[in-house]
């Protein structure tokens, strides 16, 4: 059964991309063996271009240089990240400011700025950008950390 998935989504070639990376996650180097021990199964291979299992269009590049070793956590992190640019796009664009959401700031700011109060200037974003008012919230006062997806 495995290797029937492992010939759909990755052209057959997770055994080799798992021995190529030495069976440990390229982001954060957890081994195959404390993986299984942690979350039951085995480490995750990955689409880098973001076009593999969940791509409808039927193009899949399975060459070996576009596929990569994770655990379950950093491959959730990439997919978590894709779908955030998906759906705010400029929104997460970047400056020298210490805020990790400077543009959603700078909208919100431009309310207040135009007579409404902060809440009342974050619902009016929220309806504007289509993101929950909730998450707008919470990106305004998020200051930028060091990690591998900011």
């Amino acid at each position: 059964m495995i290797e029937a998935i492992d010939d759909l989504h990755f052209g057959g070639k997770r055994q080799e991309v798992l021995e190529r990376d030495n069976f440990e996650c390229q982001d954060c180097g957890m081994s195959q063996e404390k993986h299984f021990v942690l979350f039951n199964r085995s480490l995750v291979i990955h689409h880098k271009d973001g076009k593999g299992t969940g791509f409808k269009r039927g193009y899949k590049n399975n060459e070996t240089d576009n596929l990569i070793t994770l655990c379950i956590r950093c491959h959730c992190k990439i997919h978590l990240h894709q779908r955030k640019e998906e759906k705010y796009g400029d929104l997460l664009d970047q400056d020298k400011s210490e805020w990790k959401y400077p543009k959603i700031r700078e909208l919100i700011d431009k309310q207040i700025k135009n007579g409404f109060g902060i809440q009342e200037s974050k619902r009016i974003v929220a309806k504007n950008t289509g993101i929950g008012f909730s998450s707008i919230d919470h990106n305004y006062y998020e200051l930028k950390s060091k990690t591998a997806y900011d």
